[in-house]
């Protein structure tokens, strides 16, 4: 032992200088590790003070940190984000972040929407859509969550419109808005609502209840299924094999009936009820009598010794239409001075004082229809049967002796016609199940909604034609919880008049005078698909009826032109009215057998896609307009793309357009993406197919001579005719132009300054290249001119029209006299 002290002691002085070298720097490592932990503590602070730039991580300074607007610009600008976006950037605890990109890489920044929290190491979501309050001047009633109803807020004009939104969509977080229930108060015949019926045997092949089916894997129970076939009109409801619930209309038979304990599986919403089994159903009851539609058979005549009906129609009216509807009252602002002059010569036509504005799809119409009937019930000097809708473009197509013969038959029955599919889809597609606020001009959508329970939901068309003792039953809706509570439902609806009735008849003690006919003729062109043309007015999908018009009745020429002018001898002012043409400037290049049927191609815009025209007639552009160019075949042809260079003034290649020509479609259209204001002159539009040039037109972008009634300045010509101030994209070269030179555009900068008699003289020079004068005529006969009176023309807008011309109405008859 003392040998192997004495050796150990040896070792260690013979390597004491490793020895002291490793304790030193043991130290040291445990020294720094000390200093490093303190260090890291005292500047560890919370999240938001580095975003808020009170700690040290921040490095981009912004000019006003306390600025919440200028926080939000900055989020906007550099983030990119968009307020109907899947996420906002409303998470406060969240970190972000401040990376400036530049747009094309504004992408990469959404790597970073999740980030670990310092606190606990969970993934936060970052980005929530907020209400920016900053730009409001009002408190909202509650904290607004609802993405949708944000967007609206955000997107809508006004601060009352804003508060609108605001108000309904805190009435509806607080469920102070929708009735839960209504009564239904059609003769049930017996039914009662949610009574068990029992436990059937059904079949795979041949089902008991064959209405309806959908599958609940969370939320199936007798009560939801009971619901989503009250609402289809369903007399029975069944659940089966936990998740399926069915809808029917015929009674189970007494021979599939099975002992209850057949049915035995449970409810994924209620594991207390049982919702059937393996091909074994129970049923039930929901308290809605099958619906039994009426006949009306036509007719040759009515019966002589039977009153004959009398029919108020109820014109729905707008626009400066005026000779439309005289010749729809004789065939049986403005458009209001002119119609309370109608109302005085007729004394059976009356003019209601309530107008509201109309959009497409407005809540509105509603409140005009149910004024308009509120006024009619009380007056005792009108006695009418039946009140039918129409609006200044009906067309009658049978005689009103027909219509009323039709009606003294089916006397008390109410018209209406549904949307003939299953209620879930027509609900999913009208958007019953979502909450709409029309203001602005414009109905927008904030949210989801609960349909209420215990009603039938019918819809389809707006156009009816109502008994009076149904109308007077409608217009008790403040007295009667069924209609009170479907007004209010209705009034934040899509289309309102389009379901309103239909509901109301359904499940009111008139649902027996139920008739699945408008008595309307209506033109849907499904194949031409629906183009969605009202989302600038409403947050939907919304499509309308075609008009009708002969295939071969060529489309209107011209337009027609009022204006004054001063004699230059006397000075006398007259006013004249002159039928202008646009001249077409269609030119093939190079014959192509591919092509063969493509008649011409023309540039206009305001282009209805429903319709497939241009509503623009004369086809004038000016420097803030949206060129589309529209193309007509002869005969339908598929799988060609073509290339439409537009080319402005200069010479210069302003844009690309892609056209894909497919389908059964005559006519089609393309718009272009250039930017405003437009070079002002004549414009060249090149179509090129497989690599050449095919055919071109010429348009005119005309130039404006008036800005806000008063002629323009130069400076104000310099702004507008100048021409965009981003430059085009280069692309000239790829498709071989090499614009006009400098020649051309010191012309056109030249032509930008003019004002005065020099603008007029520039338009006249331009104008007369693509628009021809027809005809012309005076409104008031003069000596000194030649012109016919428009009055004795046939193509004035002054001249004679028998058809909207109204005498009066003779007491006998009731007839207009001729």
């Amino acid at each position: 032992m003392v040998v192997n002290k004495t050796l150990d002691v040896r070792w260690i002085k013979r390597y004491r200088l490793f020895c002291l070298g490793g304790s030193v720097i043991l130290i040291i490592q445990v020294f720094l590790a000390y200093i490093f932990l303190a260090f890291d503590s005292s500047y560890e602070k919370p999240t938001q003070e580095y975003l808020s730039g009170k700690g040290r991580l921040n490095v981009e300074v912004l000019e006003d940190h306390n600025s919440v607007e200028s926080s939000r610009k900055f989020r906007d600008h550099y983030l990119g984000q968009d307020d109907d976006d899947e996420e906002g950037l409303g998470n406060s605890n969240a970190i972000y972040p401040k990376v400036k990109l530049p747009p094309d890489k504004l992408e990469s920044i959404h790597k970073f929407k999740q980030v670990p929290s310092k606190s606990n190491n969970k993934i936060i979501e970052g980005n929530k859509t907020v209400l920016r309050v900053e730009e409001l001047d009002f408190i909202p009633l509650c904290e607004i969550k609802s993405k949708e109803a944000i967007s609206a807020i955000h997107r809508a004009r006004t601060q009352h419109c804003k508060q609108t939104i605001a108000n309904i969509s805190c009435l509806i977080s607080s469920s102070n808005l929708y009735p839960d229930k209504l009564p239904h108060t059609c003769p049930s015949l017996g039914l009662e609502t949610g009574k068990a019926m029992g436990c059937y045997q059904d079949d795979k092949a041949l089902r008991l209840l064959t209405g309806f089916y959908q599958n609940l894997k969370t939320t199936n129970s007798p009560h939801t299924c009971l619901d989503i076939c009250t609402k289809g009109g369903f007399p029975y409801a069944g659940v089966q094999y936990g998740t399926e619930c069915f809808c029917g209309v015929s009674e189970p038979p007494s021979s599939a009936r099975l002992p209850d304990s057949s049915c035995n599986m449970k409810c994924p919403l209620d594991p207390k009820q049982p919702c059937g089994g393996f091909y074994t159903v129970n049923i039930y009851q929901t308290g809605i009598a099958k619906l039994s539609k009426e006949t009306a058979e036509l007719v040759s005549s009515s019966p002589s010794d039977v009153p004959r009906a009398r029919v108020l129609y109820l014109l729905t009216l707008n626009g400066r239409s005026i000779r439309q509807v005289k010749r729809l009252i004789k065939r049986q602002d403005y458009l209001m001075r002119q119609l309370v002059e109608v109302e005085k010569k007729l004394k059976n036509v009356r003019l209601s004082r309530n107008r509201n504005a109309s959009i497409w799809g407005g809540a509105s119409l509603l409140t005009v229809l149910l004024r308009a009937m509120i006024e009619l019930i009380p007056d005792k000097t009108w006695k009418w049967d039946y009140v039918i809708n129409l609006s200044e473009s009906d067309f009658p197509v049978k005689t009103n002796d027909e219509l009323v013969d039709f009606l003294t038959v089916h006397r008390k029955r109410n018209f209406v016609k549904s949307h003939g599919r299953e209620v879930q889809r027509f609900i999913q597609k009208q958007g019953l199940d979502k909450t709409f606020v029309e203001c602005d001009a414009h109905m927008w959508r904030i949210g989801d909604r609960n349909l209420p329970s215990g009603i039938v939901i019918d819809g389809g068309s707006d156009w009816f034609a109502l008994s009076r003792p149904f109308v007077e039953y409608l217009v008790t809706y403040e007295k009667d919880p069924l209609l009170q509570g479907l007004v209010t439902f209705f009034k934040y609806t899509l289309l309102p008049a389009e379901s309103f009735f239909h509901t109301a008849l359904r499940n009111s003690p008139f649902c027996r005078t139920y008739v699945d006919n408008n008595l309307h003729v209506t033109n849907w062109r499904r194949h031409l698909g629906c183009k969605c043309q009202y989302k600038h007015i409403v947050d939907w999908c919304g499509c309308s009826p075609n008009n009708f018009r002969l295939e071969d009745w060529g489309r209107l020429q011209g337009s027609l032109i009022l204006y004054n002018i001063t004699a230059k001898d006397n000075l006398d002012s007259i006013v004249l009215e002159t039928w202008v043409r646009p001249v077409g400037h269609y030119t093939v290049l190079e014959t192509m057998t591919s092509l063969s049927a493509l008649k011409r191609i023309e540039v206009s815009s305001d282009y209805d896609q429903k319709e497939s025209v241009a509503r623009n007639w004369l086809r004038t552009l000016g420097p803030f307009s949206e060129p589309v160019a529209i193309y007509y075949l002869e005969q339908p042809i598929s799988g060609y793309n073509l290339t439409l260079l537009w080319i402005d003034p200069i010479g210069a290649l302003a844009d690309v357009s892609y056209l894909s020509i497919s389908g059964d479609s005559l006519t089609g259209f393309v718009k272009s993406s250039l930017k405003a204001p437009l070079f002002p002159g004549i414009w060249t539009l090149r179509i090129i197919h497989g690599g050449k040039a095919h055919s071109e037109t010429s348009f005119l972008v005309t130039p404006l001579e008036l800005l806000n009634g008063s002629p323009l300045t130069q400076r104000e010509a310099g702004f507008m005719h100048r021409g965009p101030s981003e430059r085009y994209p280069k692309r000239a070269e790829d498709w071989g132009i090499r614009g006009g030179g400098n020649a051309l555009e010191r012309r056109a900068l030249s032509n930008a300054r003019r004002t005065g008699k020099d603008l007029q003289q520039w338009i006249d020079s331009l104008s007369s290249r693509f628009y021809e004068i027809v005809e012309s005529c005076v409104v008031k006969k003069r000596k000194w001119c030649d012109l016919p009176v428009c009055e004795n023309t046939n193509w004035s807008s002054l001249s004679p029209d028998p058809k909207s011309e109204l005498t009066t109405v003779d007491d006998v008859s009731g007839r207009m006299k001729r």
